[in-house]
């Protein structure tokens, strides 16, 4: 089963931290649940400058189906 899990830190801290130039939008939210977009730091390639992204946080290996990750 997957759980959820709470994002505290502003998006703004989270760029200073990891020094990437992009911005996110919005207030992180409080009850992060499986299939919902989460701020994430990426870097496509390692000499690449890190950046903000919103991605789907689902459960690895769990189900093909994104409906069944919300049961």
């Amino acid at each position: 089963m997957c759980g959820r899990y709470t994002l505290t830190a502003d998006p703004e801290a989270i760029a200073a931290r990891f020094g990437t130039s992009s911005r996110a939008r919005g207030h992180p939210p409080f009850n992060i649940a499986p299939t919902e977009p989460i701020l994430t730091v990426v870097r496509e390639r390692a000499e690449d400058e890190p950046k903000l992204r919103l991605l789907r946080w689902a459960c690895p290996g769990r189900a093909d189906d994104v409906k069944a990750g919300r049961r």
